[in-house]
C-alpha cells in the first residue's frame, strides 16, 4: 500500500511495491504474447531475498507469471542490482534454461543479462528491466529491449521535498502521492515510453 502504515507518518511518496511486482508480471506475459511460444519460459532476476521489499516484489511478480496460461516460471534467481550480479545471475539461468524466452529483473541486472546473453550468442530473448535509468530507456527505445518499468527518479524526489517543505509549513499535504502518475504509464514499452523522455539517471 501507498497509504503511511507508521504512526505519525505524514505521507508517503512513491509507488507501491506489490504494484511495481503485478506491473512486471503484466509486462512479462505481454512479451510472451509478443512471441507467441507456448509454454513461454520465463526468468525472474529477484532482488535480494533479505529484503522484505523484494520479497513483496518478488511474490506479486511470481503470483501474476504462475496466473498466465502459457507461461512458465523457470528461474528466480538473485540478480541484484549491479550489471555484475546480473550478468552472473543470467549465466546460471542460460546455462540452466538456453531456451529460455523472456527475462526480467532490475534494469541494472538485465543490463547484465543482456551481456550475457550476446556472450552465448542467443538472440530472440525478450528483456524486461525495472526503472528507468538512461540506459534502458534507451534500449527499449531501439528495440533491444522489451519493455521497463518507467518511473521518474528526479521527479519523484522533487515532489517528496515539495510534500516535506508544504508539511512543514502546516499546509495540508495528500496522505500519499503515487509516483507512477508522473509519466502516463509505468508500463515502458517502445509504444508506451514519452518521445521527450531519457529517464533521469545512469545505471
Amino acid at each position: 500500500s501507498i497509504e503511511p502504515q507508521v504512526e505519525g507518518m505524514t505521507s508517503y511518496v512513491g509507488t507501491s511495491i506489490v504494484a511495481n511486482g503485478e506491473g512486471l508480471a503484466e509486462l512479462g506475459i505481454q512479451a510472451c504474447e509478443s512471441l507467441g511460444v507456448d509454454p513461454c519460459k520465463v526468468a525472474y532476476l529477484q532482488g535480494f531475498r533479505a529484503l522484505p521489499l523484494d520479497n513483496a516484489r518478488t511474490e506479486a511478480v511470481t503470483k501474476g507469471l504462475e496466473a498466465a496460461e502459457g507461461v512458465e516460471l523457470v528461474a528466480s534467481p538473485e540478480g541484484g542490482y549491479t550489471q555484475a550480479s546480473g550478468l552472473a545471475a543470467a549465466q546460471d539461468v542460460l546455462q540452466a534454461n538456453p531456451d529460455v524466452n523472456v527475462i526480467i529483473g532490475s534494469s541494472q541486472a538485465i543490463l547484465g543479462a543482456e551481456q550475457a546473453l550476446t556472450d552465448a550468442g542467443i538472440t530472440g530473448v525478450a528483456l524486461i528491466g525495472n526503472g528507468a535509468p538512461r540506459q534502458a530507456v534507451a534500449a527499449v527505445k531501439e528495440g533491444r529491449w522489451f519493455a521497463i518499468w518507467a518511473d521518474a527518479e528526479k521527479s519523484a524526489g522533487k515532489e517528496a521535498a515539495s510534500v516535506a517543505i508544504r508539511a512543514a509549513r502546516g499546509e495540508e499535504v495528500p496522505s500519499s502521492v503515487d509516483t507512477t502518475k508522473l509519466l502516463p504509464t509505468p508500463l515502458g514499452t517502445k509504444d508506451n515510453l514519452p518521445e521527450d523522455f531519457e529517464g533521469q539517471w545512469d545505471a
